[in-house]
């Protein structure tokens, strides 16, 4: 298909540099410059990379996703498996990457069984990156995408060497700092070349959404996303609530069982961003939006220290709300939007509720399993998720209602 006259690129994606730049800019003030006052001292622990559950993990493996989504778009747009089967394995090959960087998956695979446990998976990826990546070398038109990738690969996996690298030698406090720095700009450089390639493959297949939240946000584009955010629940529900992670609730390393509603909630957001664009009651639905948004943000564990710290410094904070609360409001909030609005899918939302208290029935007599809150927070991202998706987008169609 011939490309259509678009928006630059960096118009395309303006808010992911600026993030991109705000995170970086923020480690080096604390780390090379005088710049200390008593707010920043306290809240620089919810991007420092001393621990895996941090704020500027949670962008990484959020670029990651929507490399993802992009990725996605593209292989539903193809309109058959011949043509869209290298979209789809990038796609998930992404989405993997993106479990790995917030969940820490392979340090705890390596741990259980050594460097070698990781081989067979290391395999995998490799042979579905070579051929998806050979498969574009060869299409007329996507060799760059091709080379974008393959280049945003290599530099994650310069930074894994030097994760290895970093174990077996000590430098001192202005050597690791540095490092620090490198580590984390060079991911987000490699994250940058990733996405950039799928902004290149829309604009090369003439898809004409006008902005990011469009194409990630507006599902029924998304060929089986209802059906793929199901499985995804299912089987990482399980694989928690059965078998327990090696590490869990132990926030120095990534935590795998906040991956979910980190997605999901982030997704519902741009859901929001899509139904207030093409509807009534658009403040309140923008207003939902900031609500997933900040709602992802408190999946991870930064959260949790930034109240405990605010409680010496803001009088209201000595008693801080429960975190279960954060997850449950935006569920609320939807419920009372779409009540208002009289859109509400009674029958559905019946079924769905009943599902959750029968979750919730199951998990909370154990109040000492560290997995509660995010199996929790997992079963409230995936009722959201229903409730949007089921009444503000018509089925069938690309167009989203209020």
């Amino acid at each position: 298909m011939s490309e259509s006259p678009r928006k630059p690129l960096v118009a395309w994606s303006w808010w992911i540099w600026l993030v991109h730049g705000a995170l970086v800019g923020s480690l080096y003030l604390y780390m090379f410059t005088p710049f200390k006052p008593q707010w920043f001292k306290m809240t620089f622990s919810a991007i420092s990379l001393g621990h895996e559950e941090n704020y500027a993990v949670w962008w990484a493996g959020i670029c990651l996703f929507i490399a993802s989504q992009l990725f996605y778009r593209i292989a539903s747009q193809c309109g058959s498996l011949r043509d869209g089967w290298k979209w789809a394995i990038l796609a998930l090959a992404m989405l993997a990457l993106g479990f790995d960087e917030i969940g820490s998956l392979h340090e705890m695979v390596s741990k259980v069984g050594g460097w070698q446990a990781l081989v067979p998976f290391a395999l995998v990826f490799m042979a579905g990156f070579g051929a998806s990546l050979f498969a574009l070398f060869r299409q007329p038109g996507y060799r760059i995408c091709a080379l974008l990738v393959l280049l945003g690969i290599g530099v994650f996996g310069a930074v894994a060497s030097l994760e290895f690298v970093e174990h077996n030698i000590e430098l001192n406090k202005h050597g690791q700092r540095n490092r620090l720095i490198f580590e984390e700009g060079s991911e987000l450089f490699a994250t940058s070349l990733i996405i950039i390639a799928g902004l290149i493959a829309l604009r090369r297949c003439g898809i004409d959404d006008r902005r990011l939240s469009e194409v990630i946000g507006n599902i029924r584009r998304l060929h089986f996303h209802e059906l793929f955010v199901f499985l995804l629940f299912v089987i990482q529900f399980a694989a928690l609530s059965m078998f327990g992670v090696a590490g869990s609730g132990n926030f120095s390393e990534g935590n795998p069982a906040g991956v979910f509603p980190i997605f999901v909630f982030f997704t519902v957001a741009l859901m929001c961003q899509v139904v207030a664009r093409n509807g009534r009651n658009r403040v309140a639905w923008w207003a939902l939006s900031a609500v997933f948004l900040f709602t992802s943000l408190c999946q991870i564990h930064s959260f949790t220290v930034l109240l405990h710290k605010l409680e010496h410094y803001v009088t209201w904070f000595n008693s801080p709300p429960e975190i279960w609360l954060v997850t449950v409001l935006p569920l609320l909030g939807i419920v009372v939007l779409l009540a208002v609005t009289e859109k509400v899918n009674v029958r559905q939302l019946a079924i769905d509720l009943a599902l959750l208290g029968g979750v919730l029935l199951m998990l909370y007599p154990d109040h000492n399993l560290p997995m509660t809150y995010y199996l929790f927070s997992g079963c409230v991202a995936f009722v959201c998720y229903r409730l949007v998706s089921l009444n503000s987008f018509k089925p069938g169609t690309s167009e989203a209602v209020t």
